[in-house]
C-alpha cells in the first residue's frame, strides 16, 4: 500500500456558505458605537441549509459519493453578527466568533471509485469572525473572514487496516473570496437576512486530495425598535417586545433604581440559537433535558441583556409566554424559566409562574439565555440525576432536528 500523507495542517477545505441574517457578539476589529450596533443572533435555517464536500486527485482519486448523497448534511446552528438594525440598509457588519456557530447534522463520506480508500468528516463545526465589514448595497467583502474548527473529526478508512482519525478541532483559516449580503425584509420591518457566498482553498488534503466544502445556509433574524429600550439614570422599569403585557415580550424591574443602559431581548426560534456552552450545559442535564421535552415542538426562548446592571444588583424580569404554543393540556402552574447562568455555566430553574397573566417573574444579576420549562417533580428529579442518559440523548436528538 503507498505510504499515506500526513495532512500538514489538522484542517484543509474548500468553503462556500450563503447564509441570511443573525446577529450576536463578539470583539474583532476596529470598535464600532454602541450606540449605533447591536448584537444579533442569526438562527439558520435546517431545511433550507446543506453542506457539501467533495474531493479531487491525491493518491486514490477518483472519487465518489459512498452513498447516494452522502457528500451533503444539513446545517443547523446560527451565526452572531454586529451590526445597526434600526437602519434601513446595513452599511457595516461584524462577524463575532465564540459564541455562533455552525455544524454539520450528519456524517460526510467520500471514497475512492476503486473502493480500497475512504473519506469520513463527522460532528464539524465552525465558528466565523471577522473584523468590520465597511459595504454597500447591503453587500460586503468576506475576503477577511477567519473561521475555527470547534469539533470534529476526519477518518481515513482503508481496505485494509489501520485505518487513521484526526482531530480537526482547533484549525483555522480564512476565506478566500466571496461577499456576504444582509438585508432587511422592508424598511423598519426588523426582520433581517444574512448571506455569504465565498471559498476557502485548502493547501493539502487526505492522501493528497484536493478537498472542497461548500455551505449553502439560509439564517434569519428579527431585531427591530421593539427589542431594545434606553433606561435613564433612576429609572427603574423598561419594556421590550411590548413588554409582559404582550407574548413574547419581556420586562425589567431594578429595585433602588440605576446608573442607566440598554434593555435588549431577542426570541429565537429554537436551540440551535443558544450558544455550544449552553448546549453542552444542556446535554449534561438531564433534569433540563426532561423539563424542556414536551416544549420542544415549539421552545420559547429569549437571550436578553442590560448593559447597566450594577456589582451585587439584581433585576427582576418579566417573561410573557405565549399560551397558543403550549401543547394541549400542559399545566400553566408547573411552568418555569431555566436561565443560562454565565458565571456558574449551568442551567438554573426557577421564576413564578402567573397562570392567568401568562408571566414569569425571574430575579437575576447576570443575563443570557432563558427558556421556558415545566418543573419537574423531586422524585422523578433523583431518578433522572442517577438515570439521565436517555433524557440527555433525546435532547441532543432534539438540537439535530431543528
Amino acid at each position: 500500500m503507498a505510504a499515506r500523507f500526513r495532512r500538514s495542517t489538522m484542517w484543509r477545505t474548500a468553503l462556500i456558505l450563503v447564509l441570511p441574517a443573525v446577529v450576536c457578539c463578539s470583539a474583532f476589529g476596529p470598535a464600532i458605537s454602541l450606540a449605533e450596533t447591536r448584537d444579533v443572533v442569526f438562527t439558520i435555517n435546517q431545511a433550507q441549509s446543506s453542506f457539501n464536500y467533495s474531493a479531487t486527485g491525491g493518491v486514490y482519486a477518483p472519487y465518489q459519493p459512498t452513498l447516494p448523497g452522502s457528500d451533503t448534511s444539513s446545517v443547523s446552528g446560527h451565526f452572531l453578527v454586529r451590526f445597526d438594525p434600526l437602519a434601513d440598509t446595513a452599511t457595516s457588519l461584524q462577524l463575532l466568533g465564540g459564541d455562533g456557530y455552525y455544524q454539520q447534522d450528519s456524517d460526510l463520506l467520500y471514497r475512492a471509485v476503486s473502493g480500497v480508500f475512504a473519506i469520513k468528516y463527522s460532528n464539524l463545526s465552525w465558528d466565523f469572525s471577522s473584523g468590520v465589514l465597511s459595504g454597500s448595497g447591503g453587500t460586503f467583502p468576506a475576503t477577511t473572514t477567519s473561521f475555527k474548527v470547534l469539533s470534529g473529526a476526519l477518518t481515513e478508512i482503508f481496505l485494509q487496516p489501520p485505518n487513521a482519525t484526526f482531530d480537526e478541532t482547533g484549525y483555522t483559516g480564512q476565506v478566500t473570496s466571496g461577499t456576504w449580503t444582509l438585508t432587511q425584509t422592508a424598511p423598519g420591518s426588523g426582520d433581517w437576512t444574512l448571506g455569504i457566498s465565498g471559498y476557502y482553498v485548502p493547501s493539502s488534503g487526505p492522501q493528497g486530495a484536493s478537498e472542497k466544502f461548500t455551505l449553502n445556509a439560509v439564517a434569519t433574524a428579527h431585531f427591530g425598535t421593539d427589542n431594545i429600550a434606553t433606561l435613564a439614570p433612576n429609572d427603574t422599569t423598561a419594556d421590550v417586545l411590548g413588554g409582559a403585557a404582550t407574548p413574547g415580550g419581556v420586562s425589567i424591574n431594578l429595585p433602588g433604581g440605576s446608573n442607566g443602559g440598554t434593555f435588549l431581548a431577542q426570541q429565537i426560534p429554537n436551540s440551535g440559537g443558544l450558544s455550544q456552552q449552553a448546549i453542552a450545559a444542556a446535554e449534561n442535564n438531564p433534569v433540563f433535558a426532561a423539563s424542556t421535552a414536551g416544549l420542544s415542538a415549539t421552545p420559547q426562548i429569549w437571550t436578553v441583556d442590560y448593559t447597566g446592571l450594577q456589582p451585587g444588583q439584581a433585576a427582576t424580569l418579566v417573561f410573557r409566554y405565549d399560551p397558543a404554543l403550549l401543547p394541549a393540556g400542559t399545566n400553566e402552574a408547573e411552568l418555569g424559566i431555566w436561565h443560562f447562568n454565565k458565571n456558574t455555566k449551568n442551567w438554573e430553574f426557577g421564576g413564578t409562574v402567573n397562570a392567568v397573566d401568562h408571566t414569569i417573574t425571574f430575579v437575576t444579576d447576570n443575563f443570557s439565555p432563558f427558556e421556558l420549562g415545566t418543573h419537574v417533580p423531586e422524585p422523578q428529579t433523583l431518578l433522572l440525576a442517577a438515570m439521565g442518559l436517555a433524557a440527555v440523548v433525546g435532547y441532543s436528538r432534539r438540537l439535530r432536528r431543528h
